[in-house]
């Protein structure tokens, strides 16, 4: 009675079963993500739950072994993963984070915990969010390109000019304005392209990513941006490096806000440096400017959600970068001094032969020096 009560008065849904995966309880809270009644499921093994509702992780539908609740019977603490819970086709999924440890009773496991969080309108608010601020990279980009594809306009304008009064000319005299049309005319169609791409790019697909390509691709749809009376003068090294696992879309918008940054933390000018390259068996990539730098009190604040340097910025470009880095096993940090400038540092994990990341080796005395510095 006191365990029932204590449990209904909770928001969560809280589950216990026992050593077999058998529900022993639950409060009503748990129903929606059940997909059943509480009093039907009572004694019955959760084994079947897929029967029952779908779990899924990043798309990525979930089977038993997989549960929180079966790594917990198996030893395993969980805190807080992320699982969309869909129980009919006339239920809307919801999303939630889950949590689950093992009960023990003289050192042996006979049951498990697991408390589940419905954060669906909390998904929802960081997901319009995260709109605003793609659309803000949007129309800063666009702006650029607008400026780039002017240029490519007028181009092809004074070339067509000459090419009129040169009307009664040699062939050969009149071929160099020809070749500046279609040179213009190709100029354009990339930089149509590279916005299209951009635009195109969804955040599912997880594959080996060529990073050196994705660099400069990344690097020339932001270059527009610098030739709008900023006197911004960019320096890249982007070597080739092995493959890395990751998201096509997630780790272009990572590097374009990281750039975007840069570039809108030097409103007076200044250089922006990129660069790519191997590093402890890792590959790094990194973004640095010589702008306004951030203040020190600031630096450990800046990947916290919804916190923002800018007047108009959201807060959730660099949170929603280093989400995306340590989800695929690498590292974001940040050097930075007031008044010279901020170097941000991303190290993502190689792909070996195999198909799988290599951890990089701690034991790197050059790369504890990094870190020290950072």
């Amino acid at each position: 009675m006191e365990i029932s009560t204590l449990l209904e008065a909770m928001p969560e849904g809280v589950l216990i079963v026992d050593a077999d995966a058998q529900l022993l309880e639950a409060n009503s809270a748990a129903e929606r993500f059940l997909g059943g009644k509480r009093e039907e499921l009572r004694g019955k093994s959760l084994t079947g739950m897929a029967k029952l509702v779908t779990i899924t992780e990043e798309g990525r539908p979930l089977e038993f072994p997989q549960y929180a609740l079966a790594r917990a019977l198996r030893g395993e603490t969980i805190r807080n993963e992320r699982r969309r819970f869909h129980a009919s086709e006339d239920t809307e999924p919801v999303e939630a984070l889950v949590s689950s440890s093992p009960i023990h009773d003289d050192g042996h496991i006979v049951g498990a915990v697991v408390i589940i969080r419905d954060i669906s309108e909390l998904t929802a608010l960081q997901r319009q969010l995260s709109d605003t601020e793609r659309h803000h990279a949007i129309g800063q980009m666009a702006a650029g390109l607008a400026h780039d594809f002017n240029n490519v306009l007028d181009t092809i304008e004074k070339a067509a000019t000459v090419l009129d009064l040169k009307a009664n000319a040699a062939a050969d005299q009149r071929s160099t304005y020809v070749q500046m049309i279609h040179h213009a005319v190709q100029r354009g169609a990339e930089i149509i392209e590279r916005l299209r791409q951009y635009l195109r790019d969804r955040s599912t697909d997880m594959r080996a990513v060529d990073l050196e390509r994705l660099m400069n691709d990344t690097v020339d749809l932001m270059q527009p941006m610098l030739h709008q009376g900023q006197n911004i003068r960019l320096h890249t090294s982007i070597q080739p490096v092995p493959r890395v696992r990751g998201n096509v879309a997630d780790l272009r918008r990572v590097f374009t806000n990281l750039i975007m940054n840069a570039i809108e933390a030097m409103p007076s000018g200044g250089e922006l440096r990129v660069s790519l390259d191997g590093h402890n068996g890792t590959v790094r990539a990194q973004v640095s400017d010589t702008g306004v730098g951030i203040p020190r009190d600031e630096q450990k604040k800046i990947f916290y959600p919804y916190f923002s340097t800018k007047q108009k910025g959201t807060g959730l470009g660099l949170s929603s970068a280093q989400r995306i880095i340590l989800s695929y096993g690498g590292e974001i940090r940040v050097q930075s001094e007031p008044g010279k400038g901020t170097r941000f540092i991303v190290e993502l994990p190689k792909l070996n032969g195999n198909g799988q990341t290599t951890p990089k080796n701690e034991s790197d005395p050059s790369q504890r020096e990094e870190k020290r510095a950072a």
